[in-house]
């Protein structure tokens, strides 16, 4: 089934793993500033608390909880089951400008400064939704009227024939009963319709595996309508930690414990790596205050004044990985010394030299024979993004293969393309065809005498 498919730059790899420190714009400077002292949670969040000043703020009491997924009666949640989240959270910020406040386990550095925090924080609603009533929301229109001005949580988006899906994600907390207070934390992936009508019976019955019996028939909605077809929803009661209880210490560990334990298997996972990939996740690790990412930035420009073929190769190697995780993180690092436009908002990488970018697009040209089968399209796309040479057509007996890269846009500064059309027929010989591809991208890069100018929209397609 052929996909479009919007190659979106991820935060956590562009500007920082779940327990960096990164912000940007006016509102950076508060991330940084001290925190402004202690307060206790349930004097802020009464309902007439004086507002505090824009910041970070220990409390006087730390709180214990563990998130749980619940699921809804018609058990439609066609995702993994999320394990049980221990919590302990001690620190709430003051968003600028809002006021709103934010929950979370954080850690200070020595002076007292906010130096870090979980992935996790809840922003303050002063009346929570039961888990009835957002399970039972097939409407996301609703939802976003029950969580207007809280902060949204996107995921990546995909087009599918007349469906656009994507996900929203919120994270809530709300006093509870008794001295306790409730954190929520809630996902849905939503599909949205284009045009009339579903174009074959193929995509008809995805839908209709998809949404089972969630509402109305695909093709009966209006167009623009959006629909939730997947709700993952945890939520957890917390109370006041007990200081001098080890047990709970060890049930309830801090942010600080699981980031140095992460820590500690993220620095062996990029050791264990041969070089110069090494060095390039080491840069990538190196943190600066302000997560201006400095390291990592000098690296790419080394790599842009003398491209090293064997990086490209490590990586293109590596696209597949044995996690999302890995497979999203290399591509990503493949992109950023790819395309000068990558980051240019906060990297300000240098641009191309052309001809070190040629140097670039034959080593990840020669690499493609190295990629695992089912992610070589994407090396692809870059190859015919960055030669202008947009498509790639072949139908042979072993295989077969129809990509077709997008331009870059104003709006756009990632890579995306059509593709999901490569059928081989015989998997032994897969480095073979992966050559016989390799082969034909180079004959036609040599006739266009090496183009080295990056895909872009006519000005009417802008």
């Amino acid at each position: 089934m052929k996909k479009i498919l919007l190659l979106l730059a991820l935060v956590s790899i562009a500007r920082g793993v779940c327990f960096g420190t990164s912000a940007f714009g006016p509102d950076a400077k508060f991330l940084y500033e001290e925190v402004f002292g202690t307060v206790e949670l349930l004097d802020v969040i009464k309902p007439d608390a004086k507002p505090l000043a824009p910041g970070f703020y220990k409390l006087s009491r730390e709180w214990v909880g563990t998130l749980t997924q619940i699921e809804d009666k018609q058990a439609q949640t066609k995702l993994p089951p999320r394990q049980p989240e221990s919590l302990r959270l001690n620190c709430i910020r003051v968003v600028p400008y809002s006021g709103e406040i934010e929950l979370m386990g954080a850690w200070f550095d020595d002076a007292g400064s906010f130096s870090g925090s979980g992935y996790r924080r809840f922003r303050f609603m002063r009346k929570l939704r039961s888990s009835e009533e957002i399970l039972q929301t097939r409407e996301f229109d609703t939802l976003k009227s029950w969580f207007e001005g809280f902060v949204e949580y996107n995921s990546g988006a995909s087009l599918l024939f007349d469906e656009f899906s994507y996900a929203h994600g919120w994270k809530v907390f709300g006093l509870g009963k008794n001295e306790t207070i409730v954190c929520q934390d809630i996902w849905a992936h939503v599909s949205t319709k284009m045009k009339p009508g579903v174009q074959d019976a193929a995509t008809r019955a995805f839908f209709d595996d998809v949404m089972g019996d969630r509402g109305p028939s695909w093709k009966e909605l209006p167009v623009g309508a959006s629909i939730v077809t997947i709700m993952t929803f945890s939520e957890g009661v917390f109370r006041p930690a007990n200081p001098d209880s080890e047990e709970e210490r060890r049930k309830y560990p801090s942010e600080y414990e699981k980031h140095m334990a992460w820590l500690a298997k993220e620095n062996a996972r990029i050791d264990a790596h041969p070089e110069p990939l090494r060095s390039l996740l080491d840069a990538r690790r190196t943190r600066d205050k302000f997560s201006e990412l400095l390291a990592y930035k000098a690296a790419i420009n080394r790599f842009r004044d003398k491209p090293d073929p064997l990086l490209i190769r490590q990586l293109v190697e590596r696209l597949g990985g044995d996690s999302i995780n890995n497979f999203v993180e290399m591509k990503m690092h493949l992109e950023a010394l790819m395309d000068e436009s990558m980051g240019t908002s906060y990297l300000k990488l240098d641009p191309w030299k052309p001809e070190n970018k040629k140097i670039a697009i034959k080593a990840l040209i020669d690499s493609l024979p190295e990629a695992p089968l089912k992610d070589v399209e994407r090396a692809i796309i870059i190859i015919l993004a960055e030669t202008n040479l947009v498509t790639l057509k072949m139908d042979e007996p072993e295989f077969s293969i129809d990509i077709r890269a997008l331009p870059r846009t104003p709006t756009s500064g990632y890579y995306g393309g059509v593709y999901g059309s490569f059928r081989i027929k015989n998997e032994l010989a897969r480095k073979t065809i992966l050559n016989r591809i390799a082969s034909e991208l180079r004959r036609r890069w040599e006739a266009s005498g090496f183009c080295v100018e990056r895909y872009s929209a006519p000005v009417s397609e802008k």
